[in-house]
């Protein structure tokens, strides 16, 4: 199972195209990986995983629906100044990404996967950082953050992510 699901990860980290629908396309990929993602991640409680999206991120809340292990994930959109303590998946597009210290600084050690597409995401203490690479979308994983959270990641997630 945990072979197909990696098949899975490499197959939407697809070559993408410019333009609007290039742009929509990158973030129907996000989408599968966010979905993928759960997959390899322990949270400290059961039930339903909630996926809170902040700033513009076009499709990404309709693409995301999926049941992952018997867990419901619930896409929702969420605004810079809310409480997103409650999120188990975070994230922050990067027309906001300027605000990234002051929304992980509001998490303090809450278990929220935290996932950005900014260059300084893992240095402000981000978990995950989307980036483009040879039109591909490609991942890189901050391990330590991930652990001072709480949230276990599968080896073979850290081993998928880009160095």
């Amino acid at each position: 199972m945990l072979v197909i699901a990696c098949a899975t990860l490499s197959a939407h980290a697809a070559v993408l195209g410019s333009g609007a629908e290039g742009r929509l396309e990158e973030y129907r990929v996000k989408s599968a990986l966010l979905v993928n993602f759960t997959k390899f991640v322990q949270w400290p409680h059961d039930g339903a995983l909630t996926l809170c999206l902040l700033g513009d991120a076009p499709g990404l809340d309709e693409a995301v629906s999926a049941q992952v292990k018997g867990r419901q994930i619930v896409a929702r959109r969420v605004a810079l100044r809310d409480d997103v303590s409650h999120c188990d998946v975070l994230f922050i597009s990067a027309s906001v990404g300027r605000f990234t210290g002051d929304v992980l600084a509001r998490l303090n050690s809450a278990p929220v996967l935290t996932v950005g597409e900014t260059d300084p995401f893992l240095n402000d203490g981000g978990i995950v950082r989307f980036f483009v690479e040879a039109n591909r979308i490609r991942f890189q994983i901050n391990a330590k953050a991930a652990g001072e959270r709480g949230i276990k990641i599968n080896s073979q997630l850290l081993s998928l992510a880009a160095r």
